[in-house]
């Protein structure tokens, strides 16, 4: 992102103060994008110019963390949702689409459960969804140990406190698709995010509200705005067992028109554009180095297609964003899909 361009804002929600970077106009459709753990608003720098000429767009440091003040009344990713998008219609954004990567993804997954009627859209990226399958296998797998140890209270704070950037080294050089895609700029800047101790302590509640979150998203429910699932291939599990806890998600007796599309991504930058007759999701790449260009089946109805449009917006952070997540650098397999109520 062009410093010398960026606009950053701290609207207030309920007393809390949420830093909150701003690219594009108004006007526009409204992009929202949510960092995970242990991630600050500045994951999304490199994209956010390129995505405000398309969009109002807004990265948000979440609760505490970086540059925000003000401890949420609870953990849970509902009401984390509830504050986002208040925040997000404080400063007038309209036809919002979340889009969230790790604990981000899990917050715009809420947002489109428990917020849908004021959203358009919800982009769940890299993460799995608290009481919905995989879920069980997730906790119980000791590869994922840090799920349990983060929900401890008060200890992670204890041993963490002074390490945090040795800590925070050691997920980053294992779960990095491509060795030094997290550059050492990048994790200073998320280490300073969670230098106070409210700061730790609010990224460790997150862990601590999980069986409260699973217990509620257990419930089936009736989702009625579009749903985006993306994966990069660095990342762990099938993308597959990911979309069965999304279908199974819904209440059994309403019909749901699901369909998978698979989507091929490189690295670079882009834009998406709209065909006729459906949904025509077009990422067109270049860079000095390569062009290439990426296109989805058309959906059935234009109807549809209108309602998918705002979040297939996201498939545009996801890829070039990758290298700074569970992205490898080469090319990625994407499944997209469309769970529309």
């Amino acid at each position: 992102m062009d410093t010398d361009t960026m606009l950053v804002q701290t609207p207030e929600v309920n007393g809390l103060q949420l830093a909150v970077s701003v690219a594009g106009d108004p006007d526009r459709p409204t992009l929202i994008l949510l960092h995970g753990w242990p991630h600050s608003r500045e994951i999304y720098d490199g994209v956010l110019d390129e995505l405000g000429k398309r969009y109002f767009t807004l990265a948000f440091d979440l609760p505490e963390i970086g540059g925000s003040r003000g401890a949420p009344p609870s953990a849970e990713k509902k009401v984390l949702a509830d504050i986002v998008i208040s925040a997000a219609e404080a400063i007038g954004a309209r036809s919002m689409v979340v889009a969230g990567v790790d604990v981000g993804g899990m917050i715009a997954f809420a947002a489109a459960r428990y917020h849908g009627d004021r959203i358009v859209g919800a982009v769940p990226m890299n993460t799995v969804i608290p009481g919905l399958h995989p879920w069980a296998d997730v906790i119980a797998n000791p590869a994922i140990w840090h799920f349990a140890f983060h929900a401890v209270p008060e200890l992670p704070e204890l041993l963490v406190t002074g390490h945090q950037r040795a800590y925070f080294d050691f997920f980053f050089d294992l779960l990095a698709g491509r060795h030094g895609a997290v550059t050492n700029e990048m994790r200073q800047i998320f280490t300073a995010a969670y230098s106070r101790p409210e700061a730790l302590e609010a990224g460790f509640d997150w862990y601590r509200a999980f069986e409260a979150d699973a217990k509620a998203n257990a419930v089936p429910a009736s989702i009625e705005v579009p749903l985006l699932y993306i994966r990069g291939d660095a990342d762990f599990g099938l993308i597959d067992d990911y979309l069965e806890g999304l279908r199974l998600s819904e209440e059994p007796a309403r019909p749901c028109d699901r369909q998978l599309r698979r989507v091929s991504a490189y690295r670079g930058t882009g834009g998406i554009r709209q065909g006729a007759g459906g949904i025509c999701t077009e990422i067109a790449h270049s860079n000095a180095a390569q062009r290439s260009a990426v296109r989805s089946a058309d959906m059935k109805t234009s109807s549809s297609a209108k309602a998918l449009r705002p979040a297939a917006m996201a498939c545009e952070y996801s890829h070039w964003r990758r290298s700074n997540s569970q992205f490898s650098g080469r090319m990625v397999q994407f499944r997209v899909a469309r769970l529309i109520g």
